[in-house]
């Protein structure tokens, strides 16, 4: 026989607010991923390799160049989207994890003065008041 198990609480606005912020973030990675999936399968498509022997014959290897820079975008557009994605489901899940993340990014994001510091320091605030930390049990 299984024991009732209390509801979860419903989750304070300020956790939605921040849930959403990172799912944007989430959609911002995710558009640099698909721009340089798209221009690593399609730059000879576009005659990006043809522009730069015609523009830079003297330049070795700068398709190269291009080809490695969009590869790191790509994999990093990929790790990131895939990152702010689950730190937002966790956060609308009240996972103890993601409070510990967003604390963290929140404190990163006091460097990007002034708007980045108004809102990461707003979502400080917030996220030590009681509620939210009965929301993430921490």
């Amino acid at each position: 026989m299984t024991e009732p198990t209390e509801p979860k609480p419903k989750a304070p606005g300020m956790v939605i607010f921040t849930a959403v912020l990172n799912f944007l973030t989430a959609a911002f990675f995710f558009f640099w991923f698909l721009v340089s999936l798209f221009v690593l399968v399609f730059r000879n498509a576009m005659g990006v390799y043809d522009f730069i022997a015609r523009e830079y014959p003297r330049v070795m290897n700068l398709s190269f160049g291009l080809t490695f820079l969009f590869g790191i975008v790509f994999v990093a557009g990929l790790f990131f989207f895939l990152f702010f994605l689950a730190v937002g489901i966790g956060l609308l899940r009240g996972e103890k994890i993601a409070w510990y993340f967003q604390v963290a990014l929140s404190l990163m994001g006091l460097l990007g003065f002034p708007i980045g510091t108004a809102l990461n320091g707003a979502i400080l605030i917030f996220f030590f008041q009681p509620p939210v930390r009965n929301y993430f049990k921490v």
